[in-house]
């Protein structure tokens, strides 16, 4: 226990009502800012990511391999789907502001320009479609 100066202790009380949080915590916030060293956070350390690359780098064929079959597992889907169900099927529809028939025709368009060809790049209103 931490006994305080009252005129300490009414500061720290109005000050924590301004942020509204309690004097416990606030307390806590203003100690862990005068002590980062032992408060440091992983993503506040500048060298991470040399040393995450670095452990890549350096790992052996066999734990290239196992963490190879660790991603494939982990990206399994979870549910099968039956084989005739299409993901498409259950997978919710995202539209955009344009027709079916304005999409149709820009698919055509780009099956029809020649790559690189600023002018036939089809566009709806100010947004292109393909990249400049």
């Amino acid at each position: 226990m931490i006994i305080l100066p009252p005129e300490i202790e009414k500061k720290l009380t109005i000050l924590a009502e301004v942020r509204s949080i309690d004097p416990a915590s606030l307390i806590a916030s203003l100690v862990a800012r005068e002590m980062p060293e032992k408060n440091q956070r992983k993503e506040d350390d500048p060298d991470a990511l040399r040393r995450a690359v670095a452990a890549l780098l350096d790992r052996t064929p066999e734990q290239r391999r196992a963490a190879r079959q660790i991603a494939i597992e982990e990206s399994r889907p979870r549910i099968e789907l039956p084989p005739d169900v299409s993901p498409f099927d259950v997978l919710p529809v995202v539209r955009g502001e344009e027709t079916e028939e304005e999409v149709l025709q820009a698919l055509r368009e780009l099956s029809l320009s020649p790559e690189g060809s600023k002018k036939d790049r089809p566009t709806f209103g100010s947004r292109s479609l393909t990249p400049e």
